[in-house]
This record gives C-alpha cells, structure tokens and sequence, in this order.
C-alpha cells in the first residue's frame, strides 16, 4: 500500500508541476471572474495595464470601499492634474487578496499613498478570489500556519490555471474590449429600509463575546502575517501607509479592536461617525449609497489637503 502511494505520488507531482509553471495570459486570469464582484477584476486589470493615467493614490479593502471612495469627487477637489486616485476594493474581506492587488498595482504604477480599508475587525481567513490572481509562488508560500484556506487555495489555484491555460491553447474565449473607465467607485441611489436599519441597529447593539488576548493573538495571526508584508512592501517602495476605518451600519465600536496592530505600520483615519449614524447613508447595513459616499469622499479629500498626505 505504502508503495502504491508513493508511485501515486511520484505520477502527480510532475503533472502538478507542468501545470503550476504553464505560461498564462494574465488578462485572461481576471476575466474569467467576470461573474464575480460585478466584474471588477476587468476594471482593476485594465486600469493597471491598459491604462496610462498613473495611480497617486491607492485605496484598496471591501466592498464598503468600492461602495465609498468616489474617486472623481476626490480628483476634483485635491487637484485632477495633479493626483489621480484609484478605487480597487474587492468584494468581501482577505488581506492576502489586498496584498496581491498591491503588488499588481506596483508593476504598473507608482503611488506615493496607499489607504487600507479596516473595519470593527480584522477578517480571519484567506480571500476567496486570492488564488484566482495569486502568482502561483505566492499561493505555494503563503502562511501556512493559521491558514485553514492553505490546501484548498493550491487546489483552486492549480484548477483555475489549467482552465485558463486551456482556454488560451484552444483560443475558446470571445475578445473583451478593454474597460477605458478612470474610475472604479460603484454604488446606487438607493435608500434601505429605516424600519430595517433600526432593527440591524438594535442587534449591533447588543456586545458580542470578547477575545482573550491569547485567542486574539490567535485568530488574528493570518491577517497580521499580510499586514506586516503590505507594509514592508510599502517601505520598500516609499509609500505612506494609512488605514481608513469604515465601519457598518449601527456599529458602536469608535475604534477598530486591531487599531493596536495597524498604528504600528501607519496612522488611522476615523472619519465622522456622523456620516456612518446617517441612515439615509446607506442602501443596506453594509455599504454607503451614492449620498453617503459622496460626503465620506468630500471629507476624505479635504483631509487629505489637510495632512498634505
């Protein structure tokens, strides 16, 4: 038996191998989540590579920051010629996805400030779509330890590269024209339920369990791993690193419970909570509409002049 598994073995891995290391069309990897995200992957792709106008300033986090930083609004109050300013939240939480989109952004461009979403707390686990764009050494290195996402990361990872690189062989994709929009900010007009938005109030209310310092130091080791590397990242480029807290709908927490780790690697931005207590801010618990965003946005340009980031 032991022989039969070792013979097993020695038959996959050079497969594994072959297909780990087979040449892709990068582009390709980002279309093919066109059913993801509102096929922001495109967006993000095309504004790095088939875009010329450079990136000052990089937001990158959640849905909450795709939902919130205007970016226009942003441009037009600092100084357009001057700064420009890029949107690339990605649906759902992951450091590991914010570290790749980092340093995709900087092949391509050169940002002098980069701002990352916190929110009440930090989220524990890989990103779902990380080993859809890791680079394959990325993923095969990746924190292995407090990772529960480790081997079905790889396992996703080498399926998605065979599908993408048989695609490529047998040209068995249509030609997507490239996305020329600047901008990446996305939300809608629409107000949610007040009657809805008081309830979801009433239960964030209510005080959850809280962490010892030992389970904390626990649960956090995976997200704390890829904020040390974002920020060693940063240093080693000479970009100023800030954390821009954005909490949902009825949260009471003033601060992030992280804000301990993050001010180590960069300031903490709290914007007004007035905007965040607003209900007419929101179209649902989680993420700012167009109202909201645009004086979240307003208020973040002006500090920005203010700090002279």
């Amino acid at each position: 038996m032991k022989k039969l598994l070792i013979n097993i073995v020695l038959f996959i891995l050079p497969i594994w191998i072959v297909v780990l290391l087979l040449p892709v069309n990068k582009r390709l990897l980002y279309l093919g989540l066109e059913n993801d995200c509102s096929n922001h992957a495109k967006w993000i792709y095309d504004r790095l590579n088939n875009n010329t106008k450079p990136i000052d300033i990089l937001f990158l986090g959640t849905s909450q920051t795709l939902n919130s930083i205007n970016e226009k609004i942003i441009e037009r109050e600092l100084n357009p010629k001057v700064l420009h300013i890029a949107n690339m939240g990605y649906c759902r939480p992951g450091r590991d996805l914010a570290y790749v989109l980092l340093k995709e952004t900087l092949l391509t461009k050169n940002p002098k400030v980069v701002f990352i979403e916190v929110r009440e707390d930090e989220g524990r686990y890989s990103h779902p779509i990380f080993p859809y764009l890791a680079k394959t050494s990325d993923v095969l290195m990746a924190n292995k330890f407090f990772n529960r996402d480790y081997f079905t990361d790889v396992w996703t990872h080498f399926i998605y590269k065979l599908d993408i690189f048989q695609d490529q062989l047998y040209q068995s994709y249509d030609f997507v024209p490239i996305n020329t929009q600047d901008f990446g900010h996305g939300t809608t007009s629409d107000t949610a339920s007040l009657s809805y938005l008081e309830e979801i109030k009433t239960k964030r209310s209510i005080p959850g369990p809280q962490l010892s310092d030992i389970e904390r130091n626990f649960y956090m080791r995976f997200s704390r791993h890829y904020l040390y590397k974002i920020d060693k990242f940063c240093r080693q480029h000479n970009i100023k690193l800030f954390f821009l807290y954005l909490p949902s709908y009825g949260i009471q927490t003033k601060i992030p419970n992280e804000y301990n780790t993050y001010v180590d690697y960069g300031e903490v931005i709290i914007p007004p909570f007035e905007i965040f207590n607003d209900p007419f801010n929101w179209y649902d618990e989680d993420h700012l509409n167009y109202s909201g965003s645009e004086k979240l946005s307003h208020w973040i340009a002006r500090e920005i002049k203010r700090k002279n980031y």
